[in-house]
């Protein structure tokens, strides 16, 4: 997929790689649930669950990229709002 999109799509390679790290910000939060959902699962995981304390940190750190998420699409609509196109 990668080499289509070079040899069909070069000259906008710069917008590719931005917009797709756009995807990766918005979708890793959503994958960090599922995956604190799936490891802290007893009959999944057996006695390899997380610990309490590991648990605080890896929800803690979810919760942040979600707000962190949240601030940058806030403010890069808020700039788009604020200059118009001529």
């Amino acid at each position: 997929m990668g080499v289509i999109f070079v040899l069909f799509l070069g000259r906008f390679a710069n917008t590719i790689l931005l917009w797709s790290q756009v995807l990766n910000g918005f979708l890793l939060p959503v994958v960090m649930i599922f995956v604190l959902i799936l490891v802290n699962r007893r009959d999944l995981m057996g006695e390899q669950t997380n610990p309490k304390g590991f648990n605080w940190v890896a929800w803690i750190s979810t919760v942040a990229m979600i707000v962190l998420t949240l601030v940058v699409a806030y403010s890069s609509i808020r700039e788009l709002m604020s200059h118009p196109v001529s």
